[in-house]
């Protein structure tokens, strides 16, 4: 039998031999297609490591903020380290945002994120957040909303320092004269539910204060409103 050989095409190779190529080819194409998906998995982390960073630290405050709009304190607990560092009004301690939310529901709190900016240094990440803010009694009397900003410092996904810059807005003339409009309206026409709900000029975190402020609140609307 004469054996034919035509251009391009190798009729002559033994089984074997073209079996070598064959595979020799397939392990050439694989491994070049795993060094591509590795260079480009590397670009993708190269170039998203540091916004993704930042996002994280960003979507921690805001989540922080969520959170207590929605009055959860399961959640914002989580959000702590748990030596955290926190000066946010009357809360010294994440365990102690449990207690104050319930109040935060009795009258209606709602706390809205504005303009969260971030800066990193090293490994912790510094997130400001303004906010504005509302409740029951400045939706009756028709005043603000409340305006001020958080300060956390996150590292490794989680807040290890919370300021509240309180002062700037949080106590300022809005809530104040929210503040002072529902705690005089309660001195006149429940005083007997009154020293129940304050200390001083400070609002009482018990249960049963908090169901009179949630009564209160409830009945000084409704004057106003009605």
């Amino acid at each position: 039998m004469v054996q034919r050989e035509e251009q391009g095409t190798d009729t002559t190779l033994p089984v074997a031999e073209k079996d070598r190529r064959r595979g020799l080819a397939y392990g050439l194409a694989t491994a070049v297609t795993l060094l591509i998906i590795g260079i480009v998995t590397w670009i993708v982390l190269v170039d998203d490591g540091g916004s993704d960073s930042e996002g994280t630290s960003v979507d921690v405050a805001r989540s922080f903020i969520e959170a207590r709009d929605a009055w959860d304190a399961e959640t914002t607990v989580a959000l702590f380290a748990p030596d955290a560092i926190i000066d946010d009004l009357e809360v010294p301690r994440a365990a102690d945002y449990s207690e104050q939310y319930q109040w935060y529901e009795a009258v209606d709190w709602h706390w809205v994120a504005d303009e969260c900016t971030d800066v990193v240094s090293g490994t912790d990440t510094t997130v400001t957040c303004s906010y504005t803010m509302e409740n029951a009694w400045s939706r009756a009397m028709e005043i603000g909303p409340i305006t001020g900003s958080m300060e956390f410092v996150i590292a490794d996904g989680q807040i290890v320092e919370l300021i509240h810059n309180g002062t700037k807005g949080f106590n300022g003339e809005v809530f104040g004269t929210a503040w002072s409009g529902f705690r005089t309206w309660v001195a006149d026409n429940n005083p007997e539910d009154f020293l129940s709900m304050y200390s001083g000029n400070t609002a009482r975190y018990t249960p049963e204060s908090i169901v009179l402020f949630k009564k209160n609140t409830t009945e000084f609307v409704a004057s106003l409103t009605s």
